[in-house]
């Protein structure tokens, strides 16, 4: 996906505006539909198991869709744009992002953004994320 030099200045604004601090940023998105979708809980524990393996604190970033509008985590990051290309744009500014087989997950893909695909009803050889430093579970 290639963005306009306005438009990948807007997402690095966006980023800078949610997170001052220089900690690696991980984004997700839980608002996965049907079989794909994770439970709250399922999520708690995908994260918390991440920021164990992480020698650093990590900044989470929750992207929120119409459908969920609260985080998951207390007082944590959120952010939330209907355009998918300005949304496309603020994710390629994050460290990572992490979803369920969903839109968002492919935005971000395309986007370039490295990306951990978590699919739990859909072939991951066939609609697995592409990115070369992306992953598909």
């Amino acid at each position: 996906m290639a963005f306009t030099d306005k438009e990948l200045a807007e997402g690095i604004v966006e980023k800078q505006l949610l997170c001052r601090s220089h900690e690696p940023t991980i984004a997700f998105f839980r608002g996965s539909r049907g079989a794909k979708k994770l439970n709250d809980q399922q999520w708690r524990e995908i994260l918390d198991t991440i920021q164990s393996y992480s020698p650093v604190s990590i900044q989470w970033i929750e992207i929120l869709s119409p459908d969920i509008k609260s985080s998951l985590i207390s007082n944590s990051l959120t952010y939330q744009n209907n355009n998918m290309r300005a949304l496309g744009s603020f994710l390629k500014n994050t460290t990572e992002f992490l979803s369920c087989d969903t839109g968002p997950l492919h935005l971000a893909d395309a986007a370039g953004v490295q990306c951990i695909g978590l699919f739990t009803h859909t072939c991951p050889k066939k609609y697995g994320v592409l990115g070369e430093n992306s992953i598909s579970i």
